[in-house]
């Protein structure tokens, strides 16, 4: 664990705000780069930002930091970013040091604890499984207590792959108001041998049972449907979950629901995606609205053959699945949508008018879904690819992360103000 010199702090954010651009907008919005990462302070983050109450923002870089991660070649990192004024401070919270003793290459957002501790995933590390490369993780970071000034790391679960548990995590964490976590993995489980020779991942939970915490499999996915794409699992009222699959009949993916019985949970498919009109390739964990509604984001196919985003509307026991818009160009998100107090939705794909990625809004007016495309990315200074999600303030204000671009072409943070 370690944080940064001051003098680098300060001289990355003056560089940042030097570099800013805020040239392809196509409305009245201000974009700014507040950080360039150097690769000592990580690299390549492939997921969005997440905001606690006092305004600060939290992520993770996919590799990244300092150290060799024992040797397996990626690493990542934690950040945190504090405003005081109109300035960003960074702090590097942690360096992955990868098998068999910490996670390596985080993918996933962070999730944020009632009294303020991260939590979150390692596609890789933990123990030395998996072709030794580690089978993933689940991890907990504590907010710093005096004197040490330091965030403590709390490694919740190894996973230890094939056949009893699960392998890559790499969806959203959800945490429940009783302190438990749920999370998919891509991989893993019982049925081995049936999805890409790995098995085809699972649905966890993990709690607390005699001061440790203990993870329990809910469900293991077969064919058709195989297991989650970077995608988690959200709850209803009712505790039943909601996630996205990677295959199904047509092999273009599935959403799907999973209710407990009380013993075992079953599950039921709301959609198959055929690869026609209503798309492809579900990406996010879904979001879902006061209503009951379920917003995600096709990368392929739809109407126009570009992707899509659309909506499951709760109707006579089950859900009625609708496109809401349709991707004329590349492509649709390809990761979790937001929602700002008012229903618009955001997200972010990899299209843009100069292919390298763009931020949108949706929003809904006389039940028609209008596009406005926020920023367009031009892989230079400003960034390049934006793979996760847009995170909202209290204020309106969006912020989010490049994996490519910057002034060292290794991902930015970046902020679009109204």
């Amino acid at each position: 664990m370690s944080n940064e010199r001051p003098d680098l702090v300060l001289q990355g954010i003056c560089l940042a705000l030097m570099l800013c651009v805020g040239t392809h907008l196509l409305t009245a919005q201000t974009y700014r780069v507040l950080h360039n990462f150097r690769g000592y302070d990580g690299s390549y983050p492939q997921a969005g930002l997440t905001i606690d109450s006092a305004g600060n923002l939290y992520g993770t870089t996919s590799a990244g930091g300092v150290g060799n991660c024992n040797g397996i070649g990626v690493c990542g990192t934690v950040f945190k970013l504090t405003r005081v004024g109109s300035t960003w401070f960074f702090q590097r919270i942690h360096t992955f040091a990868g098998p068999p003793g910490d996670g390596a290459e985080p993918a996933a957002k962070l999730s944020i604890g009632p009294d303020g501790s991260l939590y979150g995933t390692t596609s890789l590390g933990g123990a030395r499984g998996c072709l030794g490369y580690g089978c993933g993780t689940v991890f907990k970071f504590t907010p710093p207590a005096p004197p040490s000034g330091n965030w403590a790391e709390q490694i919740l679960h190894s996973f230890q792959g094939p056949p009893q548990d699960g392998e890559l995590p790499w969806g959203d964490l959800t945490l429940k108001q009783d302190g438990s976590i749920y999370g998919t993995t891509q991989l893993g489980g019982r049925n081995g041998g049936s999805c890409t020779g790995s098995s085809c991942g699972t649905v966890y939970k993990l709690a607390v049972a005699d001061d440790r915490w203990v993870e329990s499999v809910l469900y293991q996915f077969g064919l058709p449907e195989a297991g989650p794409y970077e995608s988690g699992v959200i709850f209803d009222q009712n505790g039943k979950l909601y996630g996205t699959s990677g295959l199904g009949a047509f092999s273009n993916g599935t959403v799907y629901e999973l209710e407990s019985t009380g013993i075992t949970w079953s599950q039921v498919v709301l959609h198959t995606f055929t690869g026609g009109s209503d798309g492809a390739f579900p990406a996010g964990t879904l979001l879902r609205d006061g209503s009951g509604n379920l917003y995600g984001g096709a990368v392929q196919a739809g109407p126009d053959g570009h992707g899509v985003v659309y909506e499951l509307t709760p109707s006579l026991g089950g859900f009625s699945f609708s496109v809401i818009y349709a991707f004329t160009e590349c492509c649709g998100p390809g990761d979790t949508l937001s929602m700002d107090s008012a229903g618009s939705l955001y997200g972010t794909n990899e299209g843009g008018a100069y292919r390298r990625g763009q931020v949108f809004k949706l929003i809904l007016s006389n039940g028609n879904w209008t596009f406005t495309d926020l920023y367009d990315f031009t892989g230079g200074s400003d960034g390049g690819y934006p793979e996760g999600n847009v995170t909202i303030d209290a204020n309106g204000n969006l912020f989010g992360t490049t994996a490519e671009g910057g002034a060292y072409n290794v991902g930015v943070i970046w902020e679009i103000t109204p």
